[in-house]
């Protein structure tokens, strides 16, 4: 096939991108995201993938956006392809992408995808490549007013997460997984590629650095929330606002600058009582109907849970009144599914979770947006009539998820509680 023309060539940040938006070019008919990007995307996932060889008159990033056009890079769907000599941009930013292997998980739903094709860590080209890389993330995270310590990710970022780790996005971002390892040629020297967006962010909006200058002082102040300073994983927030980092420090942690100095310490002394009233709404589907809606929960009545004894339950749909809900269920003699992050009880692929026809062994609650609170849930056994013992926020875990595999559930029960 011929090389892609793109509709539109703009410079940004000194790149030259090179649009040619699959949204609009698909006489192939491949299966497209459908899902729109938040106005305010959560931030920029990196990724690597191999050098290739190109015919002349092109580059590779051009290439893997032809191959991608003609349905050849399977359901692998980014928003940039960057190679040394410019970009490829495949999807607007108004739409999410197909590229964090997390479902419907912040990784896909809310995050810009860029892969940086590179066949090493240390060979010119590549340097090249890793550089318009910087450049780009630099770009977008100034368009819309994100920072390189909170809104960049790595692929590994998400793969991590859906393996049940926690922890700041730095732990995050580069602990390393017995499987894949992404941005594999940028990871071992994350640092320094944070290094490179930060100065390209300093460029752009001004700032003067100087080789003499410590790397400290042209990166902007954070305010991260752990329990010691040392201990990077029980890191829990980080803001450039030290009175919302204030806010967001709970029981036991403290608020570290740069440096690592202690700026504040929530001693649990001066707790304060306002509690915020969170619903949350759901139902169930089973004997081929979905049973009516219940808010919350108690013990007294039937209109304290969601199910019906001794009917497996093969459906769930759950909404939250204020903050973010995500769910997920696992089938009897199969697997997890994909995450659930919206409420439409006629849409079985992203509005409720289940399939229909396969009776649910596992429920997963994930419950965020709203500082110190997290979702609790427990489920009951079909045969049982008895409660298993209550689960808050979610792991991979035998205590992580509600249910036991390979016994149907029947009622389930959810709240959102202060932690």
């Amino acid at each position: 096939m011929a090389i892609l023309t793109p509709d539109k060539t703009s410079t940004l940040n000194g790149l030259k991108v090179n649009e040619f938006l699959l949204t609009k070019h698909n006489p192939n008919k491949i299966d497209m995201p459908w899902a729109a990007m938040p106005q305010k995307p959560l931030g920029v996932t990196v990724h690597n993938t191999d050098w290739i060889s190109t015919a002349s008159g092109t580059t590779p990033a051009e290439q893997y956006t032809r191959a991608t056009y003609n349905g050849n890079m399977g359901d692998v769907r980014v928003h940039y392809y960057v190679d040394d000599r410019c970009a490829w941009q495949n999807l607007p930013l108004t739409l999410t992408g197909w590229h964090a292997a997390d479902g419907d998980g912040d990784g896909n739903r809310k995050t810009i995808s860029i892969e940086c094709i590179m066949k090493s860590a240390t060979d010119s080209t590549s340097i090249k490549s890793e550089d318009n890389c910087a450049k780009l993330v630099a770009y977008l995270l100034n368009k819309y007013g994100l920072n390189v310590e909170d809104n960049l990710f790595t692929h590994s970022h998400w793969l991590n997460y859906e393996d049940g780790a926690r922890g700041s996005n730095d732990y995050l971002n580069t602990k390393k997984r017995n499987g894949k390892n992404c941005p594999v040629y940028i990871l071992p020297h994350w640092d320094n590629f944070k290094k490179k967006v930060q100065k390209e962010l300093d460029k752009m909006n001004g700032k003067q650095t100087s080789s003499s200058t410590s790397t400290s002082s042209t990166t902007a102040q954070m305010y991260r929330i752990r329990k010691t300073w040392a201990d990077e994983k029980s890191q829990i927030g980080a803001y450039s606002i030290l009175e919302n980092a204030k806010k967001a420090c709970k029981t036991g942690y403290t608020v570290f600058d740069n440096s690592g100095k202690a700026v504040y310490t929530n001693s649990g002394s001066t707790t304060t009582s306002t509690t915020q009233k969170i619903d949350v709404t759901y139902r169930v589907y089973t004997g081929g109907t979905w049973l009516p809606e219940v808010k919350n929960y108690n013990n007294s009545n039937d209109d304290g849970y969601a199910g019906i004894e001794n009917r497996a339950i093969r459906g769930l749909a759950a909404k939250v009144s204020k903050g973010t809900l995500k769910y997920r269920v696992h089938v009897k003699n199969g697997g997890w599914l994909g995450w659930i992050n919206t409420y439409n009880i006629k849409d079985w692929a992203k509005g409720c979770a289940g399939t229909r026809t396969k009776d649910i062994d596992g429920i997963q609650f994930d419950f965020g947006g709203v500082n110190g609170y997290e979702a609790k849930y427990r489920v009951s056994l079909t045969g049982t009539n008895k409660y298993l013992d209550w689960v808050t926020g979610y792991n991979n875990t035998s205590d992580g998820y509600a249910g036991i595999f390979g016994k149907t559930i029947d009622k389930v029960q959810v709240e959102i509680v202060k932690k």
